[in-house]
């Protein structure tokens, strides 16, 4: 169905023609409206009372042949300004490690193991974590010997959640239904100097899940089940990377992201 609304000019600086839906109606004169005659009378908004059938505001400040127009904003009376203002804080971000491409592992966890089934380069700077901060979900630490390489949280932490039924049977059916995946994948990334095809066997990846929110703690050296010994849960780890037993294809991958 065709639209019969007018589309007037916002500005004179736009077309002169005005744009016309429709172009069977007929366009708004610029002339001023005549008055209406109110039971044959034409009086002013002043003189009209309940009477005529209207509830219109009387005011008797509307005089024929002036417009009224609203008076100048003046600003907020009495509004008290500091003196002084606190010097600006710096704003903190993540440490970002200047460097030409990292290198990503794409993991896979089924069942409690981790298994490595993907590995390339990604171009770009490397963010280096230094706090942990989560309400709920999973948290992945990734070690070469006794040395971490990364930590990270991992936001799609392996559930898949259902919204409620709009007409449901029984109480079951009345909340979300949250169940956890028996299998899901997930990213880790390390600088190119911290892997290398004879190192891969001393690589460690571990997942946890959180029992409790953590908020923005400086991680130390220590490992994160130590650290965070009554917050984290470990549910799934990889002891080792071990290239002979990949599949080629997979192999091919690590010898292009690590040459």
């Amino acid at each position: 169905m065709k639209s019969r609304m007018f589309n007037a000019l916002k500005m004179d600086s736009q077309a002169k023609k005005p744009i016309v839906q429709n172009s069977r109606l007929r366009l708004m004169s610029t002339k001023a409206s005549r008055p209406r005659r109110i039971k044959r009378k034409i009086v002013l908004m002043e003189n009209v009372n309940k009477a005529d059938g209207l509830s219109l505001a009387i005011t008797s400040k509307l005089k024929r042949g002036r417009r009224l127009h609203m008076d100048a904003f003046t600003g907020v009376k009495n509004l008290k300004l500091p003196k002084t203002f606190d010097d600006q804080e710096e704003l903190k971000t993540k440490e970002i490690i200047n460097v030409a491409h990292h290198i990503q592992l794409r993991m896979k966890v089924i069942n409690g193991n981790v298994e490595v089934v993907g590995a390339r380069k990604v171009d770009g700077g490397f963010v280096k974590e230094s706090k942990l901060h989560l309400n709920e979900g999973l948290v992945y630490e990734i070690t070469k010997g006794r040395r971490r390489l990364q930590f990270g949280v991992i936001p799609d932490f392996g559930e898949e959640r259902g919204f409620p039924s709009p007409n449901p049977k029984n109480e079951a059916e009345k909340g979300h239904a949250v169940s956890q995946l028996k299998e899901f994948d997930f990213n880790v990334r390390v600088l190119p100097n911290d892997l290398s095809l004879a190192t891969l066997k001393a690589v460690k990846v571990n997942l946890y899940r959180a029992k409790s929110a953590i908020s923005s703690i400086k991680v130390t050296d220590v490992s994160l089940e130590k650290q965070f010994a009554g917050k984290l849960r470990k549910m799934a780890s990889m002891q080792r990377i071990t290239i002979t037993k990949l599949p080629k294809a997979l192999q091919n991958n690590f010898k292009k992201a690590l040459k």
